[in-house]
């Protein structure tokens, strides 16, 4: 995709230009958050990984239960994680460029106090008719 916009961007003088990397106290902060914060969602996928290969040599379905299992474990990150997300970064952009650290941070606990609101549903639901669900599923 950046290979066909790639001639118009240049000719329209759009193409990024990356300054050098500057490691000062924010950027190592950054990727000192950047290691745990890997190592955690790795654990995750490793698990789902491992999982699968499990899930192999087992009977005949077993692999598709592992599957609907995690897209209803994403279900609530998907609908409301992601939805939130893309709602709360340009508002925290615009309020940070803005150098309103306090409205970026008021915007961040409001999308906080949203997430929970959304979040209480899904878990009410998923205890709620967890055996119909599961039933139905497999």
């Amino acid at each position: 995709q950046f290979a066909l916009l790639a001639g118009d961007l240049a000719r329209h003088g759009g193409l990024p230009r990356f300054a050098p990397l500057r490691l000062d106290e924010d950027v190592r902060a950054f990727f000192r958050a950047l290691g745990p914060a890997t190592l955690g969602s790795m654990g995750t996928q490793v698990a789902l990984f491992a999982d699968t290969i499990i899930a192999t040599f087992l009977p005949a379905g077993a692999l598709s239960a592992l599957y609907y299992a995690d897209r209803l474990n994403q279900l609530p990150i998907g609908v409301i994680g992601i939805a939130i997300g893309t709602v709360l970064l340009p508002e925290m952009s615009r309020r940070l460029t803005a150098d309103d650290h306090a409205g970026a941070m008021a915007a961040q606990r409001r999308a906080f106090d949203f997430t929970l609101l959304f979040s209480v549903p899904f878990v009410a639901a998923f205890l709620t008719v967890a055996d119909p669900i599961m039933r139905a599923m497999f």
